[in-house]
């Protein structure tokens, strides 16, 4: 509905071979809720949530995945969650702050395959048209650990990183 300069929606779909940024699944069914002041987007309320299969995600290939992303249209909490048929899971996790600027925090990633395991977290990555910058970068495996921040901009690259346990 729309009244008085605000939206109230939800949407239902279900999707055969879904595209999103390069990311293409077999199939996917999203729903979703729009709420808020429409001439003020950043203070709508948003939230989405995907399950699918056959998601390729790079050289990462999920079975059966399910996403989310809840918020508003300044600051959206997402959400990954996967399994592949080879047994291996993963789980991801971050807030987007959207803007000029878009700045992710608490990112997380973990990944497991029977006993082997790989997490990765950012306290915090910001994305600018000049470059990225990730800070407090922490991988560990089990074995080792690598700790530091990593950053590129305008044809410079930094990288500050402390390694531990690794052979």
């Amino acid at each position: 509905t729309l009244e008085h300069g605000r939206i109230a929606a939800t949407f239902d779909a279900s999707l055969g071979a879904p595209d999103v940024g390069g990311v293409p699944a077999k199939n996917a069914v999203v729903r979703g809720r729009v709420e808020g002041p429409v001439s003020e987007p950043r203070k709508l309320s948003i939230d989405v949530e995907a399950e699918g299969e056959k998601l390729e995600a790079g050289d990462a290939s999920l079975a059966r995945f399910r996403a989310t992303s809840k918020g508003s249209g300044s600051s959206q909490s997402v959400t990954l969650d996967g399994s592949s048929d080879e047994n291996a899971t993963l789980e991801a996790s971050a807030q987007v702050d959207l803007g000029k600027r878009s700045t992710l925090h608490d990112v997380r990633l973990e990944s497991r395959r029977g006993k082997d395991s790989v997490t990765i977290s950012a306290k915090r990555v910001d994305i600018d048209p000049e470059g990225v910058s990730v800070g407090e970068l922490s991988l560990e495996n089990g074995k080792g650990a690598v700790a530091g921040s990593i950053a590129a901009s305008g044809g410079r690259r930094r990288v500050d990183l402390t390694l531990k346990d690794f052979d």
